[in-house]
């Protein structure tokens, strides 16, 4: 059941090209630089002009889904990056301190 006065979701729509080839670009130096292996699986354009970032991040050997928006496509981008690096950051930290 749905509520009457909920606004509906946007769907996600195709990457344009353009959008692709930045979305593997930015997976390739996410991977470079954090060393964790990411998948964007989408990007959504809204009328207002934001975005949404829907990717995949595989982190010691653990899948997550993450979900980000910006103002801009870059802002966006930008904020994917910082959850990844938190997230990379937390594993390790795992790592380090589960010994104890």
């Amino acid at each position: 059941m749905t509520d009457a006065g909920a606004e509906p979701q946007p769907q996600p729509q195709p990457l344009s090209d353009a959008d692709a080839r930045f979305a593997d670009r930015l997976a390739d130096e996410v991977q470079a630089i954090l060393g964790v292996g990411l998948l964007i699986e989408g990007l959504t354009r809204h009328d207002d002009g934001s975005v949404e970032l829907r990717a995949s991040c595989l982190l010691d050997g653990q899948a997550a889904d993450v979900v980000v928006e910006g103002e801009t496509l870059l802002d966006a981008s930008r904020e994917l990056i910082r959850v990844v690096a938190e997230r990379r950051l937390v594993a390790a930290w795992n790592r380090l301190v589960a010994p104890i």
